[in-house]
């Protein structure tokens, strides 16, 4: 079993199943079911918001997610496919990711 930092820009959290979804293959390749997460907001590394565990991850098209996973994202603003294609933005820069996605499911 690995730790692993998650960071988020609004880390706000779900109480019990959640989803983030990631550009590229990175956690996809690296997380296992029963890993441990410590989830920090970007650039306040030093400080712990919350833990949690991974479920699974899966790697998808962006146009393939499926709305109903959404409804589990961490942050209410990306519970809609335009949300988060806005929030990907902010995070990776317009056009700086691309048309694979991880998403990971993970409880708090």
């Amino acid at each position: 079993m690995t730790t692993h930092d998650l960071l988020f820009l609004n880390p706000v959290q779900r109480e019990g199943l959640n989803v983030t979804v990631r550009h590229g293959t990175k956690w996809h390749d690296q997380a296992s079911p029963g890993d441990a997460l410590v989830i920090k907001r970007t650039g306040d590394e030093d400080t712990q918001v919350a833990r949690g565990r991974v479920l699974f991850c899966e790697l998808v098209l962006f146009e393939d997610i499926p709305k109903f996973w959404l409804l589990f994202e961490h942050d209410p603003g990306c519970q809609t496919p335009d949300g988060l294609r806005k929030a990907m933005d902010r995070a990776y820069g317009e056009g700086n990711w691309g048309h694979y996605v991880s998403i990971l499911f993970y409880v708090v």
